[in-house]
């Protein structure tokens, strides 16, 4: 009989993703569409993000939590689950204190992202379900796109993609934030 080990940290994470994703709203989606690919990343309010991935018929979901300056990655397909963690500080440091490097990764980062939607023929559909966003459909729609390209970076081999694209993210989603808290109550 086989045995099945999964670290305690991991089940920690991964049970604390499933609580948030219960009690946080959607703020929109994001649905992508090609020959070979369907791609559905959903933003909640508490900054998480959810995608289902059906690339040419192998199905993935991927988890982004993001808590403050950690951002939480759990991607899940038929070979098993993997996490990662991104710490935004630490992070930005590198690339604050090397910045031709990350020139180079977020040209590279859009690169990537053009190629595969051209490669796919993809189209995008913004779904937006935020009640009370209306005066931020701008900062929503960026904060979307953020979110599908942290998706696309980080499913498709993360590191330094996905840390970038993290980082944009978190940028989009505390633009979106501050919108929204400056609209009238």
């Amino acid at each position: 009989m086989k045995a099945l080990f999964v670290s305690l940290p991991l089940l920690l994470g991964l049970a604390a993703t499933a609580a948030h994703a219960q009690q946080a709203q959607s703020l929109g989606s994001l649905r992508t569409t090609g020959p070979d690919l369907q791609r559905t990343v959903s933003v909640s309010d508490d900054g998480s993000i959810t995608a289902t991935i059906n690339d040419g018929g192998l199905v993935s979901t991927l988890d982004v939590d993001l808590r403050g300056n950690i951002v939480q990655i759990t991607k899940r397909n038929p070979w098993g689950i993997d996490s990662a963690l991104v710490d935004l500080d630490s992070a930005r440091k590198l690339l604050r204190d090397h910045p031709t490097m990350a020139s180079a990764g977020e040209q590279a980062l859009a690169y990537a992202s053009s190629l595969g939607a051209s490669h796919n023929k993809t189209e995008s559909r913004i779904v937006p379900t935020a009640a009370g966003a209306a005066g931020c459909q701008s900062e929503l729609d960026v904060l979307l796109a953020a979110a599908d390209r942290v998706v696309y970076a980080c499913a498709n081999g993360g590191g330094f993609a996905c840390t970038i694209a993290s980082i944009q993210y978190a940028r989009a989603k505390d633009a979106y934030n501050a919108c929204v808290s400056a609209q009238p109550k």
